[in-house]
């Protein structure tokens, strides 16, 4: 920017207000984060019907990316966000593999 008042501004702007600027990428990556530590502390999923709204919303999340997982859609086109949920599904497949046992039953 040619006025060095203005550039000023707008930077001190940009780092007050940069969560709101970061790109898709990032923000699922911390959002990852996140759903990592829930498993990790607790052992299972986040819970979509949880009365806490945080893990109702990590839940929900998770439910979405799953869905999108299967088909390559969305978020899941991104080759590497791709492999990162690959990665992370392996890492917790206790987690997501269902109870074959009780899926035999008749």
């Amino acid at each position: 920017m040619a006025n060095k008042k203005i550039y000023d501004i707008f930077t001190d702007f940009l780092k007050k207000y940069e969560h709101i600027f970061i790109d898709n990428d990032t923000k699922w990556l911390s959002t990852m984060d996140i759903c990592k530590k829930y498993i990790y502390h607790n052992n299972k999923k986040p819970d979509r019907p949880s009365k806490t709204l945080d893990i109702r919303t990590i839940g929900q999340w998770l439910s979405n990316l799953l869905t999108n997982y299967k088909t390559k859609k969305q978020i899941m086109a991104n080759k590497k966000i791709y492999d990162i949920f690959t990665v992370f599904l392996k890492k917790y497949e206790h987690i997501f593999v269902k109870n074959k046992s009780n899926n035999n039953k008749t």
